[in-house]
Parts: structure tokens; C-alpha cells; sequence
């Protein structure tokens, strides 16, 4: 990571924070923002848990704690947050990891992304949600695995249309 400049670092911490933010808000419920606040608790709970997977997949762990410990930073990062920017920086990041980072280190960042992502959309059910709960599937066996988030063929029924848009497109840009 050494090889990376400053700016590329920051952007590389924020990504998986700012993935979280832009999926929260690709799909609202009418007139409310509870959806927005449940799944970005959600996104707060992954990235806690996640730092804490330093046994299997150090690199990501320590990118997830740095994430943590950025938290005065979110704001900002949420303010650059939508979707063409997101795919943009993600696309260029991933493009300097692959020449400055160990192979493993780079999937290992990867899957982060992408466990980020599917678990923010998950969080949620925009479609449906009759009690006003938040519907967090499987949750704490996702994260705590940390290693394999279900494939987007495999979405659960919770997931909106809009969620699963959104979701191929970052997985397009992932799988470069």
C-alpha cells in the first residue's frame, strides 16, 4: 500500500463506507427516511464487525478499522456518495491495487466492497415492511464469515429491484 499516494489511500478507505451510503440511498420509501437511517446503522454494525475479522482477512480488516477510526470523515464521504462517483473511484482504485497490492490482499478488499454493499441492501425492505422493522437476513453469519456473501443470483427476496440494479453494477466494476 506503500505505493499508493495519499489521496489514493483516502479514497481507498472511503470506498467501502461511500458503497454502503449510495446503496442505502438507491431506493427510499415514500415520504420517509427510516429506510436511509436503518441501513446506514446497518453499515456502521458491518464495518465494526468486519474490523474485527483480522484473523481471516487481515488486509480488509485493517482497511474496515481505518474506516472506523475515520468516523469524522463520514460525513464528507457521504457527501461524495452517488453513484457515478462511487463506480468511478472504484474502478480507479482497483485499477492502482492490482499494480501496488498482493493478490490476495486485493480480493480480500474486493469482497469487503461487495459484503458492504449486499448487506446494506439487505438491511431493509423497502418493498414491504408492514411492522417498520428493519430485516437484516442471515446478518451476523455474512459478516461474521467474512468471505462469502451470497452471489447476486442468490439476492433475497427483501432486496428491491433498484437494490439489485445497483448491486450489478458494482459487482461489473468488482469483477474487472
Amino acid at each position: 500500500m506503500s505505493e499508493l499516494t495519499p489521496q489514493d489511500k483516502t479514497i481507498m478507505i472511503s470506498l467501502p463506507y461511500r458503497v454502503g451510503i449510495w446503496i442505502s440511498q438507491v431506493d427510499d420509501v415514500e415520504n420517509r427516511k427510516m429506510d436511509d437511517k436503518k441501513e446506514e446503522k446497518v453499515l456502521e454494525i458491518a464495518i465494526q464487525k468486519m474490523a474485527q475479522s483480522h484473523r481471516k482477512m487481515p488486509f480488509a480488516a485493517n482497511i474496515m478499522k481505518q474506516i472506523e477510526n475515520s468516523k469524522g470523515q463520514w460525513k464528507n464521504w457521504k457527501a461524495l456518495s452517488d453513484e457515478k462517483t462511487v463506480l468511478a473511484d472504484l474502478e480507479t482504485v482497483i485499477t492502482k491495487c492490482e499494480t501496488s497490492l498482493k493478490p490476495d490482499q486485493v480480493k480480500q478488499y474486493k469482497q469487503a466492497v461487495w459484503q458492504t454493499g449486499i448487506l446494506v441492501a439487505q438491511a431493509y425492505d423497502e418493498s414491504f415492511d408492514p411492522d417498520g422493522e428493519m430485516h437484516v437476513n442471515h446478518f451476523a453469519e455474512w459478516v461474521g464469515s467474512f468471505f462469502s456473501a451470497p452471489k447476486l443470483q442468490k439476492a433475497p427476496e427483501n432486496m428491491s429491484e433498484k437494490e439489485k440494479s445497483a448491486l450489478k453494477k458494482l459487482r461489473a466494476v468488482l469483477k474487472q
